[in-house]
């Protein structure tokens, strides 16, 4: 989260999608296509975040995987 709010545009936007959700302080000259940019990189980010969390369990995963073929390949090896 904290590197996709680096670029202080995107960063804007998504506060201004919050604000917009929870009805406070909007500025009432922003228009539609502001509104819907805004939607737009809030889903994003939110997306970046969650595939982020799910790539990390797959290392995770993979690296312990690994370690179990490693492992059995060793002890196969041993009783021959």
């Amino acid at each position: 989260m904290i590197l996709f709010l680096k670029h202080t545009k995107i960063y804007n936007r998504i506060i201004l999608y919050l604000k917009i959700q929870m009805n406070k302080n909007i500025p009432k000259k922003i228009n539609l296509l502001k509104k819907q940019q805004a939607k737009k990189t809030f889903h994003q980010a939110k997306y970046k975040i969650k595939k982020n969390k799910k790539n990390k369990k797959n290392k995770k995963n993979k690296k312990s995987k690994n370690k179990k073929i490693k492992m059995n390949k060793l002890i196969l090896n041993n009783n021959k």
